[in-house]
């Protein structure tokens, strides 16, 4: 009788622990986890990419012209080196660092992403209404490949617009830069 009596002891303990371990776990997963955002850039995919920064769009004085290739430029290559993960997505941003007044209320301020796989623009529209220190999206979502490839950034005035005399003559100083990412961004 004894020898039971221990046994359902020692059961009950066991069974206690394991009652307060399950609900020690499930508090934590609650807590730690209920409050998560995920960032979608991955910063170990620094290993699986080849990113080589072009120059800046530095101290640039753009005149008007008829085509984005009469601008300012900027190349940047930008793809995977391997096939460890089959998607990775860049994204390549505009760091405005700085902005004349003027310009920056220009229609005609624009710019292009060409990718030296396409003629076709993957990107383009107006910087019109951009301050200094904001970072601008304008490539998203870009699948990169396995072989090299050069982003080409394009930034004009375009002469279809009545440009004010006084912003074609403001400077303008561009950064442009690359993340990648396993998911897709919104």
């Amino acid at each position: 009788m004894k020898n039971k009596k221990n046994i359902l002891i020692v059961i009950g303990v066991i069974s206690f622990c394991i009652l307060v371990a399950g609900i020690t776990y499930a508090l934590y997963k609650f807590v730690i986890f209920d409050d998560m955002e995920v960032n979608a850039v991955t910063p170990g995919l620094d290993y699986y990419i080849n990113y080589t920064r072009g120059s800046d769009l530095t101290g640039a004085i753009l005149e008007p012209s008829s085509t984005y290739e009469s601008g300012n430029s900027v190349d940047v290559e930008f793809w995977k080196i391997d096939d460890t993960y089959e998607n990775i997505y860049g994204q390549i941003y505009l760091d405005i660092k700085t902005i004349g007044e003027n310009i920056s209320k220009e229609e005609a301020l624009k710019y292009v992403l060409i990718s030296s796989d396409s003629e076709e623009p993957i990107a383009s529209g107006t910087l019109k209404g951009r301050k200094a220190g904001e970072l601008f999206l304008i490539g998203k979502n870009i699948p990169l490949n396995m072989t090299s490839t050069t982003y080409t950034v394009y930034i004009w005035l375009d002469e279809g617009y009545d440009i004010n005399p006084s912003a074609s003559g403001e400077p303008i100083d561009i950064n442009v830069r690359c993340e990648a990412t396993m998911v897709e961004l919104d």
